[in-house]
């Protein structure tokens, strides 16, 4: 099955390939799912270059994320997503917001985490950076996704990271 919800529903995409496993940490999105089959062809040609020696998993956080729940609980769902799903530590990549995540699990759960790549990532988010991601938040809960997809590159762009990270 190259898509599905873990046991602790964790949407993801699988992309078979070589003997070893890499799971990769999403950055922000607005939509936490496992991928549209478009999406999924996407990300087999993304990730070609790691599946001659990996099958890759591309996890989302769960959806409906709760008031409060912090980037290290969001370690935590990932550490019991892949407690129940590998038999030893694999290699993880965190890229964006995925990599303050992935720095949670690597320090809370090492025993999962065999070798860490952090991509585009920091170890916190500053106050601009957080006011950006909160009006975005608000708009898409508000229906408004387009809008809030707009608001979110404003926080990697060279005009507003210095400031916002």
């Amino acid at each position: 099955m190259p898509t599905g919800q873990s046991m602790v529903e964790l949407p993801h995409a699988r992309i078979p390939g070589g003997p070893k496993t890499l799971v990769i940490l999403e950055g922000l999105t607005l939509k936490n799912k496992a991928p549209t089959e478009r999406a999924l062809r996407l990300l087999r040609w993304a990730h070609k270059r790691y599946t001659g020696d990996y099958t890759v998993y591309q996890v989302a956080r769960r959806p409906g994320l709760p008031a409060g729940h912090t980037t290290r609980d969001m370690a935590d769902d990932y550490a019991r997503w892949m407690g129940g799903r590998f038999e030893g530590p694999v290699d993880v990549i965190g890229f964006s917001t995925g990599g303050e995540v992935a720095q949670y699990l690597a320090a809370d759960h090492g025993e999962l985490v065999r070798r860490l790549v952090l991509s585009d990532t920091g170890c916190r988010l500053g106050e601009d950076a957080k006011a950006l991601l909160r009006a975005a938040r608000d708009k898409a809960a508000h229906g408004r996704a387009a809008e809030a997809q707009a608001v979110m590159p404003t926080t990697w762009t060279s005009g507003g990271s210095a400031k916002a990270w």
